[in-house]
């Protein structure tokens, strides 16, 4: 944080680099002005916990069919009007929100049986101190950290973020200004969640991508992520992508997508991913949309029914066994870092 004029202090925790006077919160509704900087007004403060199936976050190649306590507190640093966690995302206080600390969730996610802990339901960056802190206990734990996220954010606190995640479920908007306009970014920076899905990408952490398909969305727009440079050299990228139809909510009753447009975007995404989900839609094409099919093989070795997986793996095959990730990848990330 740093002094900008005698009586304004500058936020660099995203992109909207809030100016605030002593005592004014941040657009996030959760980070305050001290004469000393601008700090988190949300430590600890947590408005829903729940234990799930991970496949509800949406990972699907993360320890699938384990437990994860889910958390979230309020706030948000952008306002998509068809977020379906408006009720919490959208509160500019912490009022209502109950005091959990770190080792309290950690222990919790222990004594349950959950595998992992993951914040989401809100934005996890803009509880920076406090992720980075529930991180550390989940580590000594032997917890997986997850996370939820818009990944608007400047690029030193994502970085410290991507040090101590295993995993991110990355919500990505659209190629250009126009959806993150929509969406409350700053119109006035550039916007820099492609980029930061490509540092996640390159820093060894597993990542799938959630991309929501609004009402009026022109399918081309999404050729751009077949752009991202997260592939492998020669081949289709094996990130999974998870494609939204999105639901109407009571900010937005007129949002909700067109189940054809929903596909459109699905089988586009197929021409760059191996792994390509479409959530929201209940039929049988979206049913087979929910299967996993190994790209060596050819075989069907998950099918999802509802939040349970069904994983068969053809053990002949060794990219079978690769597809999905059931150690933690932290302690390779810090040895890689430390051979540098």
């Amino acid at each position: 944080m740093e002094n900008i004029e005698l009586d304004l202090i500058k936020c660099f925790l995203c992109p909207h680099e809030c100016l605030l006077k002593e005592g004014q919160i941040g657009l996030c509704g959760v980070r305050k002005a001290y004469g000393d900087g601008v700090k988190l007004e949300g430590y600890s403060r947590i408005s829903t916990m729940v234990i799930e199936p991970i496949e509800k976050k949406p990972f699907y190649h993360f320890h699938p069919g384990s437990k994860v306590l889910s958390v979230g507190g309020s706030g948000c640093n952008l306002c998509c009007n068809f977020c379906q966690n408006s009720n919490i995302s959208q509160k500019k206080s912490v009022d209502g929100c109950k005091y959990f600390s770190p080792s309290a969730i950690a222990n919790l996610a222990v004594s349950k049986g959950c595998s992992s802990v993951c914040m989401t339901y809100t934005e996890p960056i803009i509880y920076y101190e406090f992720l980075m802190d529930l991180a550390d206990k989940c580590k000594k734990q032997n917890l997986n950290f997850a996370i939820n996220t818009n990944a608007y954010a400047k690029e030193q606190p994502w970085t410290d973020i991507l040090r101590v995640v295993d995993a991110l479920n990355i919500d990505w908007k659209g190629k250009d200004s126009i959806y993150y306009d929509k969406c409350g970014a700053n119109k006035f920076k550039k916007i820099t969640v492609k980029e930061r899905i490509e540092q996640s990408f390159d820093n060894g952490n597993h990542i799938e991508l959630s991309i929501p398909v609004y009402r009026d969305s022109n399918v081309d727009d999404f050729e751009d992520i077949l752009s991202f440079k997260i592939k492998n050299v020669n081949e289709k990228s094996r990130v999974p992508v998870h494609v939204l139809k999105i639901l109407p909510t009571d900010e937005n009753l007129n949002e909700a997508s067109d189940d054809d447009s929903v596909f459109e975007v699905a089988e586009l995404l197929q021409s760059g991913f191996h792994f390509v989900y479409v959530h929201n839609i209940f039929n049988e094409k979206a049913r087979e949309f929910r299967q996993t099919v190994c790209p060596d093989c050819g075989r069907i070795i998950a099918t999802r029914e509802a939040l349970k997986a069904n994983i068969k793996l053809s053990y002949k095959c060794c990219t079978c066994k690769e597809i999905f990730r059931y150690e933690s990848n932290r302690e390779k990330r810090v040895f890689k870092k430390k051979e540098k």
